[in-house]
């Protein structure tokens, strides 16, 4: 099993890539920087020509990269969360949809933030449940 995850350096990709190794599977992870060091992965792949990034030879994609959200969210903050969680994502789709319908990953996971259901207290929340309201929600809808 080889698998590729973006946000590999942050708190959940060195977690996925440890769990991956502990398999004994292989890692490939991306990055803005290719010449980054990354432990555990077997090679770095760039993420910086958007439009062409190599996604082949791969069973997975683990999506995880972002703007972290922690911080003062003024507008520019704001801003760099909403665009690294939706414009990346879809350039991996869409690179994932150039590759030919035999050689491209069948597996595609994405998480783009801990809001999706926003400040719902004690309810009881599943797949079926609605989106929430405000900011992480809506950009994890979108």
């Amino acid at each position: 099993m080889k698998i590729g995850v973006t946000g590999a350096s942050g708190f959940l990709g060195t977690a996925i890539i440890a769990e991956a190794r502990s398999r004994g599977w292989s890692v490939v992870a991306f990055s803005r920087n290719p010449d980054s060091d990354i432990e555990g992965v077997e090679e770095v792949r760039s993420l910086e020509d958007r439009e062409n990034i190599d996604l082949t030879e791969l069973d997975g994609v683990i999506h995880l990269a972002g703007e972290p959200i922690v911080g003062l969210w003024t507008r520019e903050k704001k801003r760099r969360i909403r665009d690294s969680r939706i414009d990346l994502t879809s350039d991996l789709v869409d690179s994932i949809a150039k590759i030919t319908r035999t050689r491209r990953p069948p597996v595609f996971v994405s998480a783009s933030a801990i809001g999706y259901y926003g400040n719902q207290g004690d309810d009881w929340l599943d797949e079926e449940s609605d989106v929430g309201f405000g900011f992480l929600p809506e950009v994890c809808r979108d």
